[in-house]
């Protein structure tokens, strides 16, 4: 009889213990969606049935959460940031001064005569295969780094395509060319380059589109070839074909015209042709020794003469000789303007290509 009321006690504290907890649940503060729920279950009311979102609910949310100006703002802000960090180093400055101590070696203050017109262009296409070399494979090698950061901001949907591509060529346009640029605007003075003001600026002008044109080039390579050493290969060999289409090597006029159609895509058949018209149009090149011609000089005066004229009657030597003898003939391409368009046109080619592949990748 003990042990039967011993049982019934415990059971009596089970069922006090289990009341107790039932009363603190209930207690418990619930949030509004849960607390309707369970009201109307209570109330013996069906469930709320659930809705999805319409078609046009849908199209009417915006697909980003900031402004596309706001974007390209951030953009460039961090891009500018991030190659100022990979361009602006000590050791591209040591690269540049190197430039610039064996420029100085070679082409230290040249005469202006005919003695020094060979060496003139020299220096001319020695700064456009060198630093355009350069700005290809840096922009090839830049964009390779960038790839999976882009693919993974995309995916979740941070910005447009077109707010980081102009936020990228603005930066491009500063930060890419900005040594090389100062590199030529110191050279021009070092070489002794026509003496003029407006010559000047115009120099300056054609190698910052040269070198801008050049980076737009590597970029559409790097989004064209997504394997970075496969388009680390072939940059520099496709470049180097743009410049044997420059005229240097072989006046234009004198190529093979199976090839010849070649030189109207490469940038640096403009850039090259603007160069030489800028120093030498409108000019008269003094022979040297005061008239006197050394044998050398009368050779090269002969050759860049007009065809069929006497050698001593060509000095001073007319600078409009000089660029038909380099193959730039017509009156489209003598004109320095004209060439500095093609250089823009080459560019916004490059840029909207880059646009469109980078649009269709994933």
């Amino acid at each position: 009889h003990h042990l039967k009321q011993q049982e019934q006690q415990q059971e009596e504290k089970k069922s006090s213990f289990v009341m107790k907890e039932k009363e603190d649940s209930n207690d418990v503060p619930q949030d509004e969606p849960s607390q309707a729920l369970t009201n109307s279950t209570n109330n013996g009311n069906k469930p709320l049935p659930r809705r999805m979102s319409t078609l046009q609910e849908l199209s009417a949310l915006p697909k980003f959460n900031t402004s596309f100006a706001m974007q390209f703002q951030l953009l460039t802000q961090r891009t500018l940031k991030q190659q100022r960090g990979e361009r602006l180093t000590s050791m591209a400055l040591v690269l540049q001064f190197t430039y610039l101590f064996f420029t100085a070696l070679f082409w230290w203050r040249m005469p202006h005569n005919t003695d020094y017109i060979y060496q003139r262009n020299s220096l001319f296409f020695f700064m456009l295969i060198g630093q355009s070399n350069g700005v290809v494979t840096s922009a090839v090698h830049v964009f390779a780094t960038e790839r999976t950061l882009l693919q993974r901001e995309r995916a979740k949907k941070m910005y447009r395509v077109a707010s980081y591509f102009l936020a990228k060529t603005v930066s491009d346009m500063t930060n890419n060319v900005l040594l090389p640029v100062l590199y030529t605007m110191i050279v021009y003075w070092m070489a002794n380059l026509r003496p003029t003001v407006t010559a000047y600026c115009q120099f300056s002008l054609t190698y910052y589109l040269i070198f801008s044109t050049a980076q737009s080039m590597g970029l559409a390579l790097s989004i064209a070839i997504p394997k970075t050493q496969l388009a680390l290969v072939l940059a520099p060999p496709i470049t180097l074909f743009f410049m044997i289409m420059g005229g240097f090597y072989i006046p234009i006029d004198q190529m093979h015209p199976g090839i010849e159609w070649a030189t109207w895509l490469s940038f640096c058949r403009y850039g090259y042709s603007a160069l030489l018209i800028n120093e030498y149009a409108g000019r008269d090149i003094p022979c040297a020794n005061g008239g006197n011609q050394s044998p050398e000089t009368d050779d090269l005066v002969s050759i860049l003469a007009p065809r069929g004229s006497d050698t001593a009657d060509n000095c001073p030597l007319a600078g409009e000789d000089v660029l038909k003898a380099m193959g730039i003939q017509g009156a489209a391409v003598e004109n320095f303007w004209f060439n500095i368009v093609m250089l823009v046109l080459l560019q916004l080619i490059f840029r909207l290509i880059s646009y469109w592949m980078l649009r269709r990748s994933k």
